[in-house]
């Protein structure tokens, strides 16, 4: 048996096993062993839900107990923040009002601190991670997935759509490094005029058709249909679901917003206000992208470093040895423009 094979029978079991009472003949299916958790242990996960364009809707999650969370709207700029029951893996799910359209996604436990992304792209990756099984009975069913369906499947899920995108990604200008280290499910995008990833989501389609136990897809890029390989050489990617710092892609949104930075050092602050900004979607666009060093001038070295969506504190030393502390707040709201 080749080893596409093996692949293909492994994602076929999966598809078994996530619906064992619907399906025959798959030999039964086998449940993962979860952790229990108290009310107290929470997760938030924050992150983006667009097309090319923000989505506009709800987003729901549920973790690898079976913990649904309570629905939450989807920001302006296609930014959500949804909590629930901590215990990862997290399936999420962002649906239309009229649930005409649907988003799945992916929240491994090395990823949840920073951003989320779910657009066409994850629903492909988590379609291919588990051989086109019902979305829908995969969410309704999440804490009896087997325990093939995991970072390591949704991780070469996530390859297989870069593998399929490689040429595009060329196109719009992506670096060699950028593409081999892209991780749909969690790179820094905004749904705004400039982005490359955001570019990327304009100029692909994913339709996706479900019956009650398997989905169909059908791919088109730039309006023309795209035959979806799955032969992939993973040797090729170095996919993670931890933060990649290399990958340099724009991640600060259009905005409105009012950001003051209160520095303190040698207990002396200083207080810098500037008007009518942007400000990054989540902790890697603070934190691990360029912008403290592009946008807040921030030199010498960095030794801690969070954001929350509103505030953002980090400290480190100076370029001439002195420590130092700062704090980022962001008011107002967003105003997307040039979509």
């Amino acid at each position: 048996m080749t080893k596409n094979s093996v692949f293909s029978t492994t994602l076929l079991l999966a598809a078994c096993a996530l619906t064992p009472v619907l399906l025959t003949g798959c030999g039964g299916g086998s449940d993962t062993t979860t952790s229990q958790t108290t009310p107290s242990q929470m997760q938030t996960l924050n992150g983006v839900a667009a097309t090319g364009k923000p989505f506009v809707g709800k987003v729901v999650a549920v973790n690898a107990q079976g913990d649904v969370s309570a629905p939450v709207d989807i920001a302006v700029d296609g930014s959500f923040s949804v909590t629930l029951p901590a215990g990862a893996p997290y399936l999420i799910k962002a649906y239309s009002a009229d649930a005409a359209a649907t988003l799945y996604s992916y929240a491994a436990s090395a990823s949840v601190d920073g951003q989320i992304n779910i657009t066409q792209l994850t629903t492909a990756a988590v379609l291919n991670a588990t051989a086109n099984v019902n979305l829908e009975t995969l969410f309704n069913n999440w804490a009896k997935r087997p325990a093939i369906v995991n970072d390591e499947a949704m991780l070469k899920a996530a390859t297989q759509v870069v593998f399929n995108l490689n040429s595009e990604m060329i196109r719009l200008g992506l670096t060699t490094e950028q593409i081999n280290t892209l991780n749909v499910f969690t790179v820094s995008f905004s749904p705004v005029a400039g982005d490359v990833f955001d570019l990327l989501l304009d100029n692909v389609s994913v339709d996706v058709s479900c019956g009650v136990l398997v989905c169909n897809a059908s791919y088109k890029l730039l309006g023309q249909t795209l035959v979806w390989s799955s032969v992939v050489d993973p040797t090729k990617f170095n996919l993670s679901f931890n933060v990649n710092t290399a990958l340099g892609l724009p991640v600060i949104l259009l905005g409105n917003y009012t950001r003051t930075l209160t520095t303190t050092i040698l207990g002396q602050d200083t207080v810098l206000t500037a008007q009518r900004v942007g400000k990054p979607l989540s902790k890697i666009g603070f934190c691990y992208s360029n912008y403290l060093k592009n946008t807040l001038a921030v030199t010498g070295t960095i030794l801690q470093c969070d954001f929350n969506g509103k505030i953002g504190t980090f400290s480190g030393t100076t370029a001439a040895g002195a420590s130092y502390s700062s704090r980022v707040v962001y008011s107002g709201s967003t105003v997307v423009i040039g979509l």
